[in-house]
C-alpha cells in the first residue's frame, strides 16, 4: 500500500474499526500512568452511538476525554465527556481520529475520508477507503493531541481545555518510553496484515466483478418457469438492500450518484410472444447497463423493468451525462444474443443521504414516463 506525504495509506472501514477498537482497550487498561487525555473525531452521531458506553467508562479514567461529531443532539445531556459540535463543511468532518496520551503511552488513529468504496467489499458501508496512518508512539499521539487542542479549544470549556494543558505540561518534557519503536512496528504489522487479509478474503468469497460477469456470460442464465431470469452478478432488491445498508450508516457521509433506469417495454423485445421472452429481455437490459459501469459501482434490480445503478463517488454531471447516453437508445448489450438495443428512460440524483431516496426516484421515472422525458435530473 503506497503512503503520501504526510505517511497515510489507504485502508478500509473494517482494518480502522479493529484499530480504533484496540486503542480505546489501551484507554481502559488499568495502567498507573495518569493523567490521560484523549481526543475522538467519529464524524457523524450514528458512529459515535455505538461507542458512547466505552467512551463513558474512558472518561472515567481520563483527565480530559473530548469528542466530536457533526450532528450533536441540542438537548445531549452531560456525559462526563466533553460533546464538540462540528461543521459539517469544516475540514474535521471529514476526520477519523482517536489520540490517546498519559505521560508513558501514547497511541493515535488518524484518518482522513477519501470518499471512495472498495471494489470487493461485502457493504458500501465497510468498504469505505480513508487516507490513514496509526502509530503506538507518544510523540505521534502528543502531536495529534496538540493539534485537536488548537482547533478545538475555543469550543471547549475552560475547564477541559486547563485539564489538557496541565497534562501536556506534565508530559511534554519527559523522555519517550525505550520500547516504543518495537510496539509500534508490532502493531503495524498487525493492522497491515488485517487488512491484506480482509481484501483477499473478500476477492474470494466474492462473485467476478459484475462487468466481466456479464459481459463473459456464455448464456444468458436460468430462465424460471413464469419466465424471469437469473441476472448474474445483479443485485436482486433484498441482496441491494443488505450491500446499501449493512452496518453501521450515516447521512453525511460518503456521496453517491443513482441513476434509476426504467427499460420500454414495447421497444425493448416482443414481450407479447411470451412470459419467457420477457425474462430475457430483462436480461439483456441488466447485461447492458452492467457493462457501462465501474467496478466500485452496482447495478441492483428494482422490478421486471426498473433498475438501478449506484455510483459511489461520482460527480452528479457525470451521472447525469451517463443517463443520457443511456436513454438515447444507441446502447447494445455485450454478448447477447439478440443485440439487444433498448428503449429506456432515467431519473438521476446525487445524495449523502442513508438510506437512499429510492421512492423520489420511481417517482421522477414516473413522472418523465409521463411526459415523455428520457432524463429526470433530482437536484443534489
Amino acid at each position: 500500500m503506497v503512503e503520501d506525504d504526510q505517511g497515510r495509506r489507504p485502508a478500509t472501514k473494517s482494518t480502522l474499526i479493529v484499530v480504533s477498537h484496540a486503542i480505546e482497550q489501551a484507554a481502559l487498561a488499568t495502567a498507573e500512568d495518569g493523567p490521560m487525555v484523549v481526543f475522538a473525531l467519529f464524524q457523524r452521531m450514528a458512529y459515535f452511538e455505538r461507542e458512547r458506553d466505552v467512551y463513558q467508562r474512558i472518561a472515567a479514567r481520563s483527565a480530559a476525554t473530548i469528542v466530536g461529531v457533526v450532528d450533536v443532539p441540542a438537548a445531549e445531556p452531560p456525559q462526563g465527556f466533553d460533546l464538540v459540535a462540528l461543521d459539517s463543511a469544516e475540514s474535521l468532518a471529514r476526520e477519523w481520529t482517536i489520540a490517546v496520551l498519559t505521560p508513558r503511552f501514547g497511541a493515535v488513529l488518524a484518518a482522513v475520508d477519501r470518499e471512495t468504496v472498495d471494489a470487493s467489499a461485502a457493504t458500501l458501508e465497510t468498504g469505505r477507503v480513508f487516507a490513514a496512518s496509526w502509530a503506538l508512539r507518544r510523540d505521534a499521539a502528543m502531536y495529534e493531541v496538540q493539534r485537536l487542542r488548537r482547533l478545538l479549544a475555543p469550543r471547549l470549556p475552560s475547564t477541559t481545555v486547563g485539564n489538557v494543558d496541565a497534562a501536556l505540561d506534565r508530559i511534554r518534557d519527559l523522555p519517550a518510553g525505550q520500547g516504543e519503536t518495537r510496539a509500534d512496528a508490532v502493531a503495524r504489522l498487525f493492522a497491515d496484515r488485517f487488512e491484506r487479509e480482509y481484501r483477499r478474503g473478500l476477492a474470494t468469497r466474492a462473485r467476478r466483478p459484475v462487468v466481466q460477469q456479464l459481459a463473459n456470460a456464455g448464456s444468458h442464465g436460468p430462465v424460471h418457469g413464469d419466465g424471469s431470469a437469473t441476472l448474474p452478478g445483479v443485485l436482486e432488491e433484498s441482496e441491494f438492500r443488505r450491500w446499501a445498508l449493512g452496518g453501521t450508516v450515516a447521512s453525511g457521509t460518503l456521496a453517491v450518484s443513482l441513476i434509476g433506469v426504467r427499460a420500454d417495454r414495447d421497444q425493448t423485445l416482443p414481450y407479447r410472444l411470451g412470459r419467457r421472452v420477457a425474462g430475457l429481455a430483462s436480461l439483456e437490459v441488466a447485461r447492458t447497463l452492467a457493462g457501462v459501469i465501474g467496478p466500485t459501482d452496482r447495478v441492483a434490480r428494482l422490478g421486471d423493468d426498473d433498475f438501478l445503478l449506484v455510483l459511489p463517488g461520482m460527480r452528479h454531471d457525470d451521472a447525469v451525462a451517463l443517463a443520457y447516453r443511456i436513454t438515447s437508445g444507441g446502447m447494445i448489450a455485450p454478448g447477447g444474443d439478440a443485440g439487444l438495443q433498448f428503449a429506456a428512460t432515467a431519473a438521476v440524483t446525487s445524495t449523502r443521504e442513508r438510506p437512499f431516496p429510492l421512492d423520489a426516484i420511481v417517482r421522477a421515472l414516473d413522472w418523465a414516463v409521463q411526459h415523455r422525458v428520457p432524463v429526470a435530473a433530482l437536484p443534489e
